[in-house]
């Protein structure tokens, strides 16, 4: 994303919040790294030159947030290990 007249309204500044299924789980600093990973799979079928339009498919997909917590209790802590945070 590259820096436009709207970037300015579109700036976060101090601490972030981490939420799982809408429950605050706690304040983060530090920033944040969100990884996605997807794996791609591309037939090649006999007798075709080149990829084929629209054959490209994603067998898996896999969504990551690293983050420094700052502030979070027991029991949120539970929370969000049992939906796999």
């Amino acid at each position: 994303m590259s820096v436009t007249h709207r970037t300015r309204e579109r700036l976060v500044f101090g601490a972030g919040n981490i939420t799982v299924d809408n429950v605050d789980v706690g304040a983060t600093t530090g920033g944040a790294i969100l990884r996605i990973v997807q794996n791609l799979y591309e037939p090649n079928f006999d007798g075709v030159e080149g990829p084929l339009k629209e054959s490209l498919r994603r067998t898996h997909l896999a969504a990551s947030l690293e983050c420094t917590v700052v502030e979070i209790r027991a029991d949120l802590l539970a929370y969000a290990m049992t939906r796999g945070v």
